[in-house]
């Protein structure tokens, strides 16, 4: 798939999930849908599974659990 190709799709929150698993994108089942799709462009032009985000998975856990 091209990056172009992605950019132009619709994917559903579920299918970036799957998609970013397979690509290795760390904790991909529990980023937001535009953190996903921002990690999986990252990862179609630099080849490179990574974190679009330094936001603390525990500290949003916390905060959501608080309010």
């Amino acid at each position: 798939m091209t990056l172009r190709e992605f950019e132009h799709g619709y994917w559903y929150a579920e299918e970036l999930k799957v998609f970013g698993q397979r690509l290795g994108i760390p904790s991909a089942t529990r980023l937001r849908k535009d953190e996903l799709e921002q990690a999986i462009v990252t990862f179609v032009r630099t080849g490179t599974a990574a974190l679009p985000t330094k936001r603390s998975f525990l500290r949003s856990l916390i905060e959501g659990l608080g309010s």
